[in-house]
């Protein structure tokens, strides 16, 4: 899922992460934000014709996809990443999915193969070929289809601090909405829209770092939401942790 030659970004990601797979996809309150981070998606899926092709660039272990058939996509779906090891994870974990492994900017299908193409959390892994992953996405692309990719956004506190944290994720610290609507303009009409205000609950629950069984108790699910509320209200939506980029070809 990222830039040829990079081999701190190979080496991260090779092995699939089994325990964010299963927190995205299963952890009551988590599985059900991320599910929401899809909804666009989704919803532009589902207006698509049942012999409809989907595919998502660095895939990875495949939680995307997973829930999006819980939100009762049928159509085909395929999925590429540049690590073998995820991909099969990918394809032993998740229902109706055609995996192939390969780089998000050399795509090895024909032009305009696709109804709709998205990625997620890839451009800040990709150095300075941010546009040619753009590229190459569109070019499998048939005309008048749709591409979407959800950004993390590095001005966000929380995926700022991840940045400083981890050298693998120091990609983010470039990743703005300033960046990425100066990055879409180059493709013409786009359209933007800001996720999560707060990402609070990603720290609170994490799978690792955080308290993931607590998000099984009301209480805390609760205060999650509560926390949200009130920064959706006092934070500036370009702080806010997803950015959502929609381009129609």
């Amino acid at each position: 899922m990222v830039a040829q030659g990079d081999v701190l970004q190979r080496d991260y990601f090779k092995k699939p992460f089994v325990g964010n797979f299963k927190w995205r996809t299963e952890n009551p309150y988590v599985s059900v934000k991320e599910s929401n981070l899809l909804a666009d998606i989704a919803e532009c899926i589902k207006c698509l014709p049942t012999e409809a092709l989907v595919l998502e660039v660095a895939c990875g272990e495949g939680p995307n996809i997973a829930l999006l058939r819980k939100r009762g996509i049928t159509q085909k779906i395929y999925g590429i990443d540049l690590s073998q090891e995820r991909i099969a994870f990918c394809c032993r974990n998740v229902k109706d999915f055609t995996g192939v492994t390969m780089s998000a900017i050399k795509l090895a299908f024909k032009d305009e193969m696709f109804d709709l193409v998205f990625f997620r959390d890839l451009l800040h892994h990709v150095g300075n070929v941010k546009r040619t992953t753009i590229t190459e996405s569109l070019r499998v692309l048939k005309k008048g289809g749709v591409l979407y990719f959800l950004e993390a956004n590095g001005r966000n506190p929380g995926f700022f601090l991840q940045a400083i944290a981890l050298r693998a994720e120091r990609g983010l610290l470039s990743s703005s909405k300033k960046n990425i609507v100066e990055l879409a303009s180059q493709f013409g009409r786009y359209e933007l829209s800001m996720y999560e205000p707060s990402n609070f609950f990603r720290v609170f629950f994490h799978y690792s770092v955080g308290f993931p069984t607590l998000a099984r108790y009301r209480f805390f699910a609760l205060l999650s939401d509560t926390v949200t509320k009130i920064a959706e209200k006092i934070i500036p939506q370009n702080l806010w942790a997803y950015i959502c980029m929609k381009i129609v070809k």
